[in-house]
């Protein structure tokens, strides 16, 4: 099997977010064909916060491309920052706890049809209410904790739908750092 052949990229459209991009390629077989994609500025860090009773931190965000509130992790982009100290930053920014007890679980992929975002998954233990600045601009409520089974329950049964929460709370406890 041949690789795929880019034979032109133009960037159509940019923010200091991201760029979408129009690429015209060679696929596999040779064919032609054009290709778009969404290339996000910096990648991504989402938090796994653990209380000292084994609980994991969930919140709700409003999501405009899907237009609801989502249960999720804190999460945010790295703006080039290694995936600790950004979780650490996007920790504080997002819901004021802190943590001394890091792990980096390594990077996923998600929606890799139409772009290239990297999210790293980080698991803070122990949090607690740290000094800071939060971030008043983003639509974040409801910061509430959980036990893994509520999540998964919530999984389940559709109140989490976020592909994320699923893929961090899975690699979580593949590497043994919470419990049921």
């Amino acid at each position: 099997m041949a690789d795929w052949k880019t034979r032109s990229s133009e960037v159509v459209y940019e923010t200091k977010w991201f760029k979408i991009h129009r690429d015209e390629v060679l696929n596999q077989n040779g064919t032609p064909i054009t290709y778009s994609y969404l290339d996000l500025a910096h990648p991504t860090v989402m938090i796994v916060a653990v209380n000292d009773e084994g609980k994991i931190l969930m919140q709700q965000t409003y999501r405009y491309t899907v237009g609801k509130k989502l249960w999720e992790f804190p999460a945010g982009q790295r703006d080039g920052q290694a995936p600790v100290d950004a979780g650490k930053r996007e920790l504080m920014e997002e819901t004021g706890l802190v943590s001394d007890d890091w792990a980096d679980l390594g990077a996923l992929y998600s929606a890799t049809g139409v772009t290239n975002i990297q999210r790293a998954i980080c698991v803070a233990r122990n949090v607690r209410p740290g000094q800071g600045e939060r971030d008043q601009e983003e639509d974040i409520s409801n910061h509430t904790f959980f036990t893994v089974s509520e999540i998964e329950a919530m999984i389940r049964d559709g109140t989490v739908d976020s592909s994320g929460v699923l893929a961090a709370l899975y690699l979580a406890k593949l590497h043994g750092l919470i419990k049921e």
